[in-house]
């Protein structure tokens, strides 16, 4: 059953966590997840960002990503399963943040900073 809020599983948080901090250093947020340490240790979570849903699948030790049209993410090279964490989350990040459209997190508030004179 899926869950919602943003605490994942301790080793669900630890092996997706590279990926995971870029995407939140970006804004996004994780809404929902499911684990299933019985089956493989299979898990998916759902993040969002300005109305935009994606989904992180890690099945049978492979990676996937869903949250987007086929032909797009046939074009990004996200529409296959990755067998490798790395390659998987290099690929989201250049979907998700491409090169020349790098901007600062919109969804994230501002750190307001007092100075004592």
């Amino acid at each position: 059953m899926p869950s919602a809020g943003k605490h994942l599983p301790d080793n669900v948080e630890a092996e997706a966590a590279s990926l995971l901090a870029e995407l939140r250093g970006l804004g996004w947020t994780v809404f929902a997840y499911r684990h299933d340490p019985q089956h493989f240790g299979n898990w998916w979570i759902d993040l969002q960002l300005a109305g935009r849903t994606i989904r992180l699948v890690k099945d049978r030790s492979q990676y996937m990503f869903d949250g987007a049209a086929t032909e797009e993410l046939k074009a990004a090279g996200l529409w296959k399963a990755f067998d490798d964490f790395e390659e998987f989350r290099q690929a989201v990040i250049q979907w998700v943040n491409p090169p020349g459209d790098r901007r600062p997190p919109t969804s994230q508030p501002h750190a307001e900073t007092k100075r004592e004179c």
